[in-house]
């Protein structure tokens, strides 16, 4: 708001303070000195990438939603690189399909 009509509105999650894009360097370094400053454990910047495409499935955030924000060229390649089974996923799908047999057994 600052700068005005001098801000480039780019719809980008990080950006500079202009709203240009970051270089991805200059990302990664201040990625990296936010770990050093939070003493949080260090992780490759690239694994938040399979953080949020995992935790995005785990809560039922569409595939193709996933694959435009990542910006792959299919959702099948987001799926078949980036998403993990939490033991949520598998405790939800197991609970899922035991009330769908319900009627079965019970009946």
């Amino acid at each position: 708001m600052l700068l005005g009509e001098a801000y480039q509105d780019n719809n980008l999650v990080f950006c500079n303070e202009d709203g240009a894009p970051l270089d991805a360097r200059a990302f990664v370094r201040r990625y990296e000195r936010i770990l050093d400053k939070t003493g949080l454990e260090k992780r490759a910047y690239h694994d938040l990438r399979y953080t949020y495409a995992t935790l995005s499935r785990q809560e039922g955030v569409p595939v193709k939603m996933i694959q435009e924000s990542l910006g792959h060229y299919s959702p099948a390649f987001t799926m078949q690189a980036y998403s993990h089974v939490t033991d949520k996923m598998g405790k939800d799908a197991t609970s899922r399909i035991g009330n769908l047999l319900a009627p079965c057994v019970d009946g």
